[in-house]
Formats: structure tokens, sequence, C-alpha cells
């Protein structure tokens, strides 16, 4: 039932934004907003759980990468431009709404954002170590990719998805670290 609620609550996110209710949910489920309450307390915690999961799904899969036979610059660009299973459900353009009607929860997605950057930093360091980046500042680089990460959902319009908009930010940057020559 989790599932479906999640499933369903993503489906009404992506064509009403922030602005569906607990109620449409349930009638979109075809329960009542009790039985709906059983699994999650409130819209933000649906909203939340999404985010999380999202996040977490993508650490693992970097994690896989990180230990797999690739070489180290492709290792750093498959580990930048990780997705998530549902990514593709998600209007990630509607999650700019979440900016506005709940600052707090967007604040946790900027926060995830910034986290687990450990696998990304070991490969700035190794490849620089054996010729193949090369940057003036580790702690610049990382914050830089992190902004622009952050960035890209704001940025997000009709035109572009978010997967290739972060693939193209992403690669950018590791293209202007690459050692010339």
């Amino acid at each position: 039932m989790k599932d479906e609620i999640i499933t369903n609550s993503i489906k009404l996110f992506n064509s009403s934004g922030c602005k569906f209710s607990m109620q449409e949910l349930a009638n979109e489920l075809q329960i009542s907003k009790k039985t709906l309450y059983k699994f999650f307390s409130s819209k933000e915690e649906i909203l939340t759980y999404i985010i999380n999961e999202s996040f977490d799904e993508v650490h693992q899969k970097q994690h896989e990468i990180y230990k797999s036979n690739l070489s180290i610059e492709k290792k750093l660009r498959e580990i930048l431009t990780t997705s998530f299973n549902r990514q593709d459900s998600i209007n990630m353009e509607k999650t700019k709404e979440i900016n506005k009607y709940y600052p707090d929860l967007y604040k946790i997605i900027e926060k995830r954002y910034r986290e687990e950057w450990t696998l990304v930093e070991n490969l700035l360091v190794e490849g620089k170590d054996k010729g193949i980046f090369e940057y003036w500042s580790l702690s610049y680089i990382i914050e830089l990719m992190k902004y622009a990460m952050s960035l890209v959902i704001l940025h997000l319009n009709k035109s572009t998805t978010y997967k290739s908009a972060i693939a193209v930010s992403m690669n950018s940057l590791v293209d202007g670290i690459k050692k010339r020559g």
C-alpha cells in the first residue's frame, strides 16, 4: 500500500504540484483519509519520504559505481550523473514549487544534495595524483559541483529534462578539470 501511496502522490504532484491534498490522494487510491493517515501523517511527510528514498537510492548506486572496475574519470562522471528509479516519473520542474510552499522541505533537498561527496573527493584526488585531472582547489571544485547540482532544479524548463541538465552540467565541470596535453 505504501508504494501505491507514493506512486499516486507522484502522479498528483506531477499534475497539481504541491497543491494536491490528502483527500485527493485518498480519492485517487479509493481509500479513506483515515487509512491514508495510517501510513503518512501529512503530505509533507510523503514528500519527505520520496526525497529521502531517492537520495538514499542514488547514494547506494554511487557506492556500487565507486567499487566497480571503471576508469577514474568514468566513475566520476557516472557518480555525478546517477539517477534514481522514480526520476523519470517525477516532473522535476514542479519541484521548484517545494521551495515556495515547503521551504523547510526544500532545505532537506539542498542538504541531501550536499551530502555524500566523499566518493567524488576521493576520485578527484586520485585523478589529480595520476595526472588525469588538474585543479587548484579540491574544496572549490566540490563546492562548484554541489552548487551546480542544486541550481539545476531552479533553472529547469520544459525544453530539457533533469537528467540531461545534470549530465550537461556535471560533464562540463569534469571536462573543465581534465588535464590537457
